[in-house]
Formats: structure tokens, sequence, C-alpha cells
């Protein structure tokens, strides 16, 4: 080991980053690529007799037609789901959306729609749902849950995740209540054919209730026995319209917020690959087409090739004969309770008939009925653990953004094939033009932004460094950025490649719920040296925010403006108490950055835990929290280290040495370690430090990778 001159300068770059590398950008040549013909991804799910999914079929089982017209197949892929989740320990230090986009086999995006939930609904919601988590989620699962009552995106591909997951769950709530008046009881269902329909007949049968259980007053004489189907002066009942169109105000803005976001998420499983399933977890709402969006998100889940499946959380509810008799007023001589009685006519399944023809148009099924939603997931979890990801290029070539059937068949007897049922071809060239000239960057980063998973256009990592403390109950915590310059569209410019990226940071703080954010453009304007040196190394991005103690998750969204194309990526990493015993999360770099006024150089903290075996890696720490020994007042830390392969085979060690205290700032420990001539393979730098003082033993364990084949 040697402590090299960039120890001060370490030390003093230890609250911030930012001003300093805020500044390098340079880029790379435009690459050509010829132009690909759009492959067709059709995702098959194959069901025996007994619903349990089919195995071993291989590519000659499979005919699909497009249109009518049978269609080659040209890629075929049989995925099975993973086992189930295997439990990690710690947090990883690299966070990629290369790695994770690869590895997902399936997708599962529970949409909790708390607008539409009862509280008694939403706890049967959240039993069930938790259930699937614990038990359900399996290696290569992606998964994803938010409400449409507020609130973020929670994502999960790991047991970490999971656990989160159902942590988050614990805090949603249902917000539907009753926003009629006590004694006014009409449905949803009642309320659209009231308002928008004027049906007499249903407008007779509310109006009957309503004077039965007394909240209006019969002024005409024909008391409750009129006739159902009679035409009846709508000035007689003011009251029934009165009541129907405020209850439809509330259904059609409960609706709409349900509806965009569905919408917002099948919009950004468009680009996902693999077995997408939307589970909407809700108490319905009533189907009207005439809805603004409502065939549109038909038509984008077919786009997107994802099903929705819908779970009614009502449970075992009245519906035809069989009425709740918690509510009404009165009971007839039948004993069923008259005042409900248009609700027993139209029935209850009406007022969810919306989400229940979501389900049945995108290749879902809805579970209703139920005090026992589990078994629901237990389906939809089953059927997705084995399926095949076919790939055709369509016969058809034009570019007029008609929607076309798929069917595909199986040669196989007594199965059912679930498969996506269509999709839309690209619009003409100018529409696509036009497209694109009217989505600007502000609706593309909040599209990404509400994406519950990586997008994987632009390759990113992301790591977090957790420093010094910036002012009093906060640290300084560096994210750092790369991004692959191969994927981003450079102009040329002179002697110049020149592209602008636009940059969104947004830090959640998985307890509270609360996030900071930071958004701003980077203009690069790089040299062909330069661009060698970023193909190689990825372009690195560092950003300073000053955090108090918790668990956060940083969401980075990347933008390329001269390609439109977007790249996402999250890291989880914790702000551990700052006034006890603590490290610095450590810097593992190669790279040092030389300062044009000739002072020490800098190391510069990287977003990758893979090098070369050439030149020498970096280690940096500081140690906080030390106690101070009585009779010196100064504090005495020893500290060594080792690095071995993942076998325990000994590479080097260097023995514990007591850290010079520094009187201006914390103790501070620089590692220097040749890589060359490391065997390419993964390794462990162990860091081993004792408070000779207080006694406190503390080993680090930092992975990385030496990878003779570029990265």
């Amino acid at each position: 080991m040697r402590h090299v001159a960039l120890f001060c300068a370490l030390t003093a770059a230890a609250i911030s980053y930012t001003a300093y590398f805020a500044s390098a950008a340079e880029s790379r040549p435009t690459r050509r690529f010829p132009a690909a013909v759009d492959v067709v991804a059709v995702d098959i799910v194959v069901l025996d007799a007994d619903g349990n999914p089919v195995h071993g079929l291989g590519k000659d089982d499979f005919l699909l037609s497009e249109d009518g017209k049978p269609q080659e197949v040209s890629s075929f892929e049989a995925i099975e789901a993973g086992a189930p989740l295997p439990e990690i320990a710690a947090l990883p230090a690299v966070s990629t959306n290369v790695v994770k986009a690869k590895d997902v086999r399936r997708t599962f995006t529970i949409v909790f729609d708390g607008v539409h939930l009862t509280p008694g609904g939403a706890e049967r919601a959240k039993t069930a749902i938790a259930r699937f988590l614990r038990e359900g989620a399996r290696d290569g699962d992606s998964i994803n849950l938010l409400s449409t009552a507020g609130g973020v995106f929670w994502s999960a591909n790991d047991a970490r995740g999971r656990d989160r997951l159902i942590r988050a769950l614990g805090e949603l709530q249902g917000e539907r209540v009753d926003v009629m008046p006590p004694g006014v009881h009409i449905s949803d269902f009642e309320a659209k054919r009231i308002a928008e329909d004027r049906d007499p007949y249903v407008i007779n049968m509310v109006w009957k209730r309503l004077i039965l259980s007394g909240a209006t007053i019969d002024h005409t004489g024909q008391n409750s026995q009129g006739a159902a189907g009679a035409s009846i002066d709508r000035a007689i009942h003011p009251e029934v319209e009165m009541y129907a169109g405020q209850l439809y105000d509330v259904i059609r803005k409960r609706r709409r917020v349900t509806l965009e976001t569905i919408e917002r998420v099948l919009e950004s499983l468009t680009t996902r690959r693999g077995r997408k399933s939307l589970l909407l977890v809700s108490e319905g709402f009533v189907a009207d087409l005439r809805t603004p969006g409502f065939r549109g998100i038909i038509d984008m889940a077919r786009q997107a090739n994802t099903a929705v499946y819908f779970f009614d959380a009502r449970g075992l509810v009245a519906s035809t004969k069989d009425l709740m008799t918690d509510v009404g007023q009165i009971v007839g001589e039948d004993g069923v309770e008259s005042a409900h009685l248009g609700m027993t006519d139209f029935g209850m399944d009406a007022d969810s008939d919306g989400a229940d023809r979501l389900a049945d148009e995108t290749g879902g099924f809805s579970v209703t009925r139920t005090n026992d939603l589990t078994r629901g997931f237990e389906r939809v979890n089953r059927e997705s653990t084995a399926y095949y990801l076919l790939g055709y290029h369509s016969t058809n070539q034009a570019a007029d953004g008609a929607y076309r059937k798929i069917n595909v068949k199986v040669s196989r007897k007594d199965v059912e094939v679930r498969a996506r049922k269509g999709y839309f071809a690209p619009g003409s060239k100018a529409e696509r033009s036009k497209n694109k000239e009217n989505d600007g960057s502000l609706p593309l980063l909040q599209k990404a932004l509400d994406a519950p998973f990586e997008i994987e256009s632009i390759p990113l990592r992301a790591s977090a460094y957790v420093l010094g403390e910036a002012e009093r109950g906060k640290a300084s915590v560096v994210i750092a950025v790369d991004v692959d310059v191969d994927e981003l569209a450079f102009a040329r410019q002179g002697d110049r490649y020149v592209d602008r990226l636009d940059f969104l940071v947004v830090i959640l703080d998985l307890e509270s719920g609360e996030h900071v954010r930071s958004n701003e453009k980077i203009d690069m304007r790089l040299t062909a040296e330069s661009l060698v040196r970023y193909q190689r190394n990825w372009y690195s991005v560092l950003r300073d925010f000053q955090l108090a103690e918790g668990s956060y998750q940083v969401k980075v969204i990347v933008l390329d403006e001269n390609s439109r194309r977007v790249g996402t990526v999250m890291h989880e990493f914790i702000v551990p108490e700052l006034s006890r015993w603590r490290l610095s999360t450590p810097v593992l770099s190669d790279t040092l950055d030389v300062l044009e006024n000739g002072g020490s150089p800098r190391l510069v903290p990287l977003a990758r835990r893979v090098f070369r075996p050439q030149g020498r890696l970096y280690c940096w720490y500081l140690v906080f929290g030390a106690a101070r020994d009585p009779d010196t007042g100064q504090p005495r830390v020893a500290a060594g280290h080792s690095l071995q392969t993942t076998g325990g085979r000994e590479i080097l060690r260097e023995d514990p040495d007591v850290l010079a205290p520094d009187p201006a700032g914390p103790l501070t420990r620089v590692i220097d370690i040749p890589l060359d001539g490391l065997a390419p393979g993964d390794y462990t730098l162990i860091l081993n430090l004792e408070d000779q003082v207080s006694g406190i033993r503390d080993q680090r364990q930092e992975p990385l990778t030496i990878a003779a084949g570029g990265f």
C-alpha cells in the first residue's frame, strides 16, 4: 500500500463534488445502423385442461397468422419462471438497467385502486396482495406497485424489494366513501343510467326507493305502486336527478383517475419484453364507452401486449335476488328489501362492468364474488410460470397505423391458447415526425418517471456515496451515474460531436414518501479522443445532495434530445445515523482527474465495480464517530485490508496500522492496489477496522470484478 498525494484533495472534496465535475462534456461520432425491419413479438401461454401451463413445446408446434395470412416465425424462445426469490444480505454497490432488463422474465404491475376501494375492500385487497408477494414472487420477476389515490411507484426485483413492497402496501388506504345522504341508496350503474341515459325505468325505481326510505315525499299520490316503466313527469322527482347527478359526477372523477393511471402504466409497458400482467385490484367502475380514452386504453393494452386482470375486492356482495340486508329501511312481504328494488333488477355486477370489460378485452380475466382473492393471484402466477415468446416479420409492410389481428394455434389437442389478439401497425413517416415534434422533453421525462421499472433504451449505471456531514443532521450524498455513449445520437459540428442530455434525478425517502429532485441539461461537445475514452469507460455524471438518515431509492432518467430515446435506472441506498461510528461509502476507482493548476489529482467516484487488469485501483473512505483517547484527546483507529478471490484465496494483504489523526476533518484512508497481472474474475476487497479506544470492530466487504475483455 502507498498513501498517494491525492490524500488531501480527497479529504477536502468529501463534502461536495458537484461544482468540480459539472463541466466535463465531450462526445463521439454518430454510429450508423442499417434500417431494421420491425419484429412483432407475441408471448403465448398454453394451458392444459386443468389450467396448468404446457411445457416442452417447440417452434414447429405453433401456427401464427395475421389478418388471416400465415406468418413465418423468425424467433422462438421458451421461458420458464425462475426459482423462488433468494434472500439477499446487502444492497448492491451498483445498479444498472442493462442486466435487470435482460433478466426480467415476467412483469407484474399491481394497481391498487385506492379511489375505488372502500376501507373494508382495501384490507381484503392488501391481504391477498401481500400473500402473492411473499409466495408468488420469483427470481426474474419485476413487480411494481402503485395506488390510484396518489404517491409514487414502488418496484422490486429481489427479496429486499419484495419486503419493501409489502411495507409500502401496508400504508395504502381505500378512499372510497358513500357520498349520498342517509337514506339515499343509488348504485353507480343507476346513477349512470339516470345522468347519462335518462332511463325512465331506472328513474322510477330510484324514485320509489327514495319514497320508501323516507328520503323524499310522494306528492303525486302514486306512492310506490306505479308501474315500473310508466312515464312519469320529470318535474315530480327532481331529487332523483339531483342525487344521481351528484353521484355520477363523483363516479366520473374517480373513473378518470383510475383510467389515467392505467394508461400511464400501459404506455410504460410498451417497450418491456416478456410476459406482462396488469393486476387491477379494485371494487370496479361503471363501463361507459363514451368516456374519453376508455377505448384507447383497451387499444393501448393490446399495443403493449399486456393482459389486464380485475380482482373485485368487494367480496361476497349482494346481486340479483341476493341483496345486502343491512342498508335498506323497509322489507316487503316477499322478504326482499323494497328500498333496494332498483338494485335488484339491475344487479350489482353492472357497478364493476368497466373493469370487467378491460380484463375481458385485453386477454385477462376477472376474479369476482369471493372473499378470497388469493386464488386469483395464484392462478395468474401459475399460468405465467411458463410461456413462449415468438417473433415474426409481418408480410404486411404498410405503415398505415391500422389494427392487425393475430391468431395463434398450437398442434396439440385439448389446450387453451392465450396470446395478444393484435397490434397497431406503425404510422406513416410524416405522422411519426409530427408526433416527435409534438412530444417535448417534459412529457417524455414525466412518462419515464411514471414508468414503474427501468427503461433500457440508453444503458445506465448508478451508485450512491454517503460521505461527510454537509449540514447538521444531513449527509453529503454523491449520486454517480454512468451513461453508455454508444447509444447516444451525436451530431457532427466541425471537429466536435454534439448532443444534449436532459438529466433528471429523483430521490425518494422510502419511509416518508417525500422526495427531492434535480433536473438539468448537459451539453456534450466531445472530441474524437474523448469519444474513445467514454466508449471504453462510459460518460460519468456526479450530483451532490444533502439527505437525513433513512432508506432511499434514487431514480435517474436520461433523455437524448437528438434521438428522443430515454433510459432510466433505479438504485437503493441507506444514510446511516450520522452521530455514531460509521464509514463513508468506500470509493473504488481506477480514474484520477488531474487538475489544470497542478494540484493533487482527484479520485473520480464511479458507477461501476468492473476494472481492467492494468494500472492501479484506489479505494478511499472516511471514518466518523471514533472515540477519543482520554489521555491524548485523539482518536486511535487501526485499519488494514486484504484482496481475496471469491474462493477465499488471498491475493494481497496489508496489516492494520493506526490512521493518522487529522485535526481538520475525519480520519481518512487511501488504498492503492496494483491491477497489472490480476486474472479476470470476481474479487472481494475486505476492509478491517478497529477503534482501539472503544473496542468497536468493523469489517466491510466490497465486491469487484476484473474483466480482461472490457465492460
